[in-house]
């Protein structure tokens, strides 16, 4: 009885312990874990029975009582813990308080995935990493986690390609780092190799392929002098071909005359900058496709006739032929010169909805009016303007020049401008993509019954020497995606995160380095005696 008094407890105490542990760890084991639970709280509770006294008197003893209040508080702690905890799990919120929001998505991934998850896509993200990939294989889990947050119907696998051959063989994946996006309406994959890793601008671009119910075509024309979409020339139009293509556009040439006009499956037309004026056939045509609800842009150069002046006159735009010269001192800090005005301010429309403090260049741009339309039911609206201390420079474009009153044109100037038309019983041309969708036929059905159109006094903006500076890559875009009634894609893309090194002074650096190694141990140790020291006296 004596050797239960003693041991009983202890032993007790390490077989429930060890009984608990078989039943967590071993779940296939778990009655002989609970047999053992059982046979350890015999002896606990006879050898709590036979130390009762001895138990009694410790429990009325000073040490006992500060020991209670602590597990009391401990206790009350882990509570309030644990309820924040469970909070937090229910309802999550992050917050990305770094200076570029290098740890969150843009707003146009937010406003994809929000639409998606309204429209009650399911999509599945498959990273196939190797063990050699390991910081790939993290990042690209931190990023689709990320995607995971807005959309909780999005589900994340990564398989190790190694240990998954079955899945590797049925995506027919061929490289390690390959991450997969599939949902019911197509799948898209993206490649080390072929797409320079997983970036959210990768990620985003491969969600609306695989969602995408229909493939719009761009038809950009050719033979006029204007800018070649597979060019990589300063002057060419590759970048913008990349771009458009990556949000799942088809872009590709046309000549009007060759193809007795616009062909039956261009959603859009894209006119870059013609130096060379257009056949009256060309215009011809492109009337008859606009008034059959079709859309177009018009990228045009500075006193530069396109032969489209009448056509656009008929929807109430029109160009200055001039030169704007802008001495707006913002234009400087941002990079800017007076001959290629940066614009910062726009009108309240779609396409600029987000561009807000977002600035975007024109080299060598001329101003772009709006007049009364020819057309029935059409209204215009301006799209962007230069500041104040601009003008329109209806002279010689020389090293030094000033504004002429009653000669040139006072700014602020659209730079800009838009017309809609809305008419009824149109035929828009038809989308061979969307046959087999009836959503995406309805869709093309309605967008016949609103002509769009939109005109820009410059092409330089969009080409490859300027069409990643500033805003003007999102601007572009957002002007194609408005007139394929792609609302999705109206916003600001994922920017490349740039490194924020820290740069200190010797001085700085050596005080932070005595702080973290010397003064800041220093501290907690002083603390600790003081508090040691304060329990003696008590």
């Amino acid at each position: 009885m004596e050797t239960m008094k003693r041991l009983g407890g202890t032993a007790g105490m390490l077989m429930v312990i060890a009984g608990c542990g078989v039943v967590y760890f071993m779940p296939d084991r778990s009655m002989w874990g609970w047999i053992l639970t059982g046979a350890g709280l015999l002896p606990l509770i006879v050898a709590t029975w036979l130390n009762r006294d001895d138990l009694l008197n410790l429990a009325k003893g000073r040490p006992f009582r500060h020991g209670a209040n602590a597990i009391f508080y401990s206790v009350v702690v882990l509570g309030i813990v644990g309820a924040v905890d469970f909070l937090a799990v229910r309802h999550n919120h992050r917050f990305d308080l770094t200076e570029t929001g290098r740890h969150s998505v843009s707003p146009q991934t937010v406003q994809i995935l929000e639409s998606l998850d309204k429209q009650g896509q399911e999509i599945t993200l498959v990273g196939f990493f190797s063990p050699a990939q390991g910081p790939a294989r993290q990042k690209a889990i931190d990023l689709m986690e990320e995607y995971r947050y807005h959309d909780a119907r999005i589900e994340v696998k990564t398989l190790d390609p190694f240990r998954s051959p079955a899945e590797v063989k049925g995506y027919g994946v061929e490289e390690d780092g390959t991450v997969i996006v599939a949902s019911k309406t197509g799948e898209a994959r993206i490649s080390p190799s072929r797409d320079g890793g997983l970036t959210e601008e990768n990620l985003t671009n491969a969600f609306i392929k695989a969602t995408a119910k229909s493939k719009k075509v761009i038809c950009v024309t050719t033979g006029h002098g204007e800018r070649q979409i597979a060019q990589s020339a300063p002057e060419g139009f590759q970048q913008a071909t990349e771009a458009l293509q990556k949000e799942n556009f088809d872009v590709r040439e046309v000549k009007l005359l060759e193809g007795g006009g616009v062909p039956a499956d261009c959603s859009s037309v894209v006119v870059p900058g013609a130096t060379h004026t257009f056949l009256q056939p060309e215009v011809d045509a492109l009337e008859k496709y606009l008034a059959g609800g079709g859309r177009a842009l018009v990228l045009t150069e500075p006193r530069t006739p396109t032969g489209l002046e009448t056509l656009l006159a008929r929807y109430g735009l029109k160009t200055g032929n001039d030169f704007i010269v802008d001495v707006n001192p913002m234009a400087k800090l941002l990079g800017g010169s007076p001959a290629a005005p940066v614009v910062y301010e726009y009108g309240a429309h779609q396409i600029t909805k987000d561009f807000e403090g977002l600035a975007t260049i024109f080299p060598t741009v001329e101003s772009v009016e709006t007049t009364t339309p020819v057309e029935p039911d059409v209204t215009t609206l301006a799209l962007a303007h230069t500041s104040a201390q601009s003008w329109g420079e209806t002279g010689e474009l020389a090293d030094r020049v000033s504004f002429d009153a009653g000669k040139d044109k006072p700014g602020p100037l659209n730079i800009a401008a838009l017309a809609v038309r809305k008419h009824a019983g149109a035929t828009p041309p038809a989308d061979p993509n969307a046959k087999d969708d009836a959503a995406g036929a309805q869709s093309v059905q309605d967008g016949g019954k609103e002509t769009r159109l939109v005109l820009f006094g410059d092409s330089d903006y969009a080409a490859n020497s300027a069409f990643m500076m500033a805003g003007n890559k999102d601007l572009f875009l957002n002007t194609i995606a408005w007139l394929n009634e792609r609302t999705d894609l109206i916003s600001i893309r994922p920017k490349t995160a740039a490194a924020q090194p820290v740069v200190m002074t010797g001085l700085q650096a050596r005080l932070l380095k005595w702080y973290s190694l010397g003064l800041s141990p220093l501290i907690v140790v002083v603390i600790g005696v003081g508090v040691f020291l304060r329990r003696r006296r008590l």
